[in-house]
């Protein structure tokens, strides 16, 4: 077939999933490449001397490679050059999990799609296409899902052709999957914990609005985050000049910092579970602070005496989703892993535009981890042999929670890995400082995608993908005029807060007890169907037979599902049994899609929710025992106020 009708047939069949790819690659350039002929008449491509694939048999070749490619399972394999594409079509032969093709060349693929007449594999809906580094993150964030297999195979030439856009594309996916595998694996952990946490808060929570009091009330006002990196107090004193004309939302760990230049920020956020009170008491106590903390921050923080105290409901938190739904508050949407990251949702959530961060090193700035006069100020970094670094100091951080560092864990080795700084030179940094610059990438596109400027200003460490970088000065003349800006009135809102009943609260509890009960009984039978069905399926002769037998499975779990559905935050609480039973079912040596591997993953569903739904009554025994405490809580304070508004306490 003539190339150009070859081409255009192969760009048909992928044209409408990938048309800006398609139409970059039909203007491509060919100059570079040959097409060549063996010696049995076998055509291939040369690019540089370099051939795409065998001259005497590219086929047979291509079928040893996916060997090789398929001798580790996969979830999903991520396809590093794509070469002439007979290995990928070899191997979606063998196994048929989703395929990622990252080829950063555009002209290797129009001379091979021109050599090629009638390559379908791209036309599949689960073979997936990327050309640039950012495409390439882009599809894979798209298809990996924490716990999954993933293998990344690089075709040959492309090692010999294009050495740095196979490191770069490794490093693409192994940042990516770091910070997506810390994320969910965090998340999981404290998934229980935010429950536990929220529920045994209740009573405060229900004396304290929530955030969403805020939101908007600083519309077009510029917003500065201020974290606590190293670079943090080259800032202060021009934020402390312009402290008027912007919002200034602090982390927890830098009030010291802030107020020892002068700076009382407008709010201090704290998401932290473990008890971070230490952030405020050591500061200088939280008299004159307006406190935004997670509604599952650990309970002690909700002791410290504050101005006042606005409640975040994110909606990670499904317990915190639950109460906001009940109690008609909005939930907040939060992006990234760290506090920061989270007050730049708050930030934006109260209308703040510009949002400028300062101290947001994520790395090892002049030697030093943290800022001067913030909380933990003291632990240093020292880089040892090996690409190593270690901690210095940190034994006074851990005493602040309760922590005691053995002389073995003070000088413990952890690598080390070097990003591009904010002057564009390399920095040293730590791999999960290298993982929240990486979260980042979304937080950026995020706001873009609102008209929300957000801006590092940080002049120095990491330099952070998706956002733009300035001076902290020329950043804020750009935004701030010379009247000061009109804040709202935080005490009055306060006080204009209450909670007067719990009845929507108590309904919503009685029906999730009903919905739960109806879960385990499901389960029940459907462990016994499992049984059942494993035993029928070994005697089953046909192969309509079988096929009744998984379906009979498939509706059972499809009840589970749905009774799942019906109280949306059980699924986080059970989420650790979810994926210990996920885990052991793919360590089973069976087919993906056999019958065993359906039995296996229908056993799964139905053992994880049971062995969870204990946890989920014992919560929920918790949670009516607060209402309660805050029920009488209420009537006391009612009492004493001679029948009036005491819903407002803090």
């Amino acid at each position: 077939m003539d190339p150009q009708r070859s081409l255009q047939s192969n760009l048909a069949r992928f044209r409408r999933r990938f048309a800006q790819v398609a139409r970059q690659i039909e203007a491509a350039d060919l100059k570079d490449i040959e097409m060549i002929t063996g010696p049995r008449g076998e055509k291939t491509l040369l690019e540089r001397g370099v051939q795409l694939a065998s001259a005497y048999d590219p086929k047979r070749e291509g079928e040893k490679l996916a060997e090789e490619m398929a001798r580790e399972p996969a979830d999903l394999l991520i396809a590093v050059g794509f070469g002439l594409g007979y290995h990928l079509e070899a191997y979606r032969q063998k196994l048929a999990c989703p395929i990622l093709i990252y080829e950063p060349s555009l002209s290797r693929l129009r001379a091979a799609l021109s050599l090629r007449p009638g390559f379908s594999l791209l036309g599949h809906r689960d073979v997936h296409l990327a050309t640039t580094s950012d495409a390439l993150r882009a599809q894979f964030h798209k298809l990996y899902v924490p716990g999954i297999r993933t293998r990344l195979f690089v075709h040959p030439a492309l090692m010999r052709l294009d050495g740095e856009a196979v490191y770069e594309a490794a490093r693409t996916i192994s940042r990516a999957k770091d910070s997506y595998d810390i994320t969910a694996v965090t998340n999981v952990k404290l998934y229980s914990l935010w429950a536990r946490s929220t529920i045994q808060n209740l009573p405060q929570l229900l004396k304290s609005p929530p955030a969403d009091r805020l939101f908007g009330r600083y519309k077009g006002l510029p917003a500065v985050v201020a974290a606590a990196g190293p670079s943090l107090n080259k800032q202060l004193p021009l934020l402390r000049e312009m402290r008027e004309k912007v919002l200034v939302i602090a982390i927890g760990q830098c009030l010291g910092a802030l107020r020892a230049a002068g700076i009382e920020p407008d709010f201090v956020h704290i998401v932290e579970s473990q008890n971070v009170a230490h952030q405020l008491e050591k500061a200088g106590g939280g008299e004159g602070v307006n406190f935004v903390p997670m509604a599952s921050c650990h309970p002690t923080v909700f002791e410290i005496p504050v101005a006042t105290r606005f409640i975040v409901y994110p909606q990670l938190n499904a317990i915190a989703n639950w109460l906001a739904g009940a109690l008609d508050f909005v939930p907040h949407t939060i992006g990234g892993g760290t506090v920061a990251q989270s007050a730049v949702f708050l930030a934006h959530a109260m209308g703040g535009n510009p949002i400028i961060l300062i101290g947001q090193d994520l790395a090892f700035t002049g030697g030093k981890i943290y800022a001067q006069d913030s909380l933990y100020e003291e632990v240093g970094f020292e880089q040892t042999e090996g690409n190593k670094y270690v901690l210095t100091k940190h034994e006074t951080k851990a005493a602040l929670f309760g922590r005691t560092i053995d002389q073995k864990d003070r000088r413990r080795s952890r690598p080390l890995v070097w990003v591009e700084g904010w002057d564009g030179e390399r920095v040293p940094t730590s791999v999960s400082y290298a993982t929240f610059i990486e979260q980042y990438r979304e937080i950026g596109r995020y706001m873009r995608s609102r008209d929300v400027l957000l801006l590092n200003c940080t002049e120095g460490g990491a330099r952070i993908p998706e956002l733009e970088h300035c001076a902290f000065r020329e950043a804020l003349a750009q935004c701030t005029s010379d009247v000061a800006c009109e804040k709202p009135d935080l005490q009055a809102i306060s006080n204009e807060w209450h909670v007067e009943s719990t009845e929507t609260l108590e309904r919503k509890l009685e029906a999730d007890r009903k919905a739960l009960a109806e879960l385990v009984q499901e389960c029940e039978q459907g462990s016994e169907q499992t049984e059942q069905v494993e035993r029928a399926l070994a005697r089953a002769r046909s192969k309509q037979h079988k096929i009744d037998l998984l379906a009979r499975l498939g509706r059972a779990e499809k009840r589970v599902r749905k009774c799942l559905a019906e109280i949306p935050w059980i699924d986080t609480v059970i989420q650790r049994e979810l994926h210990r039973y996920a885990a052991e079912v793919r360590s089973i040596d069976v087919p993906g899609e056999s019958p065993q591997r359906a039995i296996e993953e229908a056993r799964c569903l139905f053992e994880a929710v049971l062995a969870g739904s204990d946890r989920v009554g014992e919560l929920m025994d918790q949670l009516a025992r607060r209402i309660d405490e805050y029920k009488e809580e209420l009537r006391k304070s009612l009492e004493d106020a001679g029948g009036g508004n005491a819903g407002n306490s803090q």
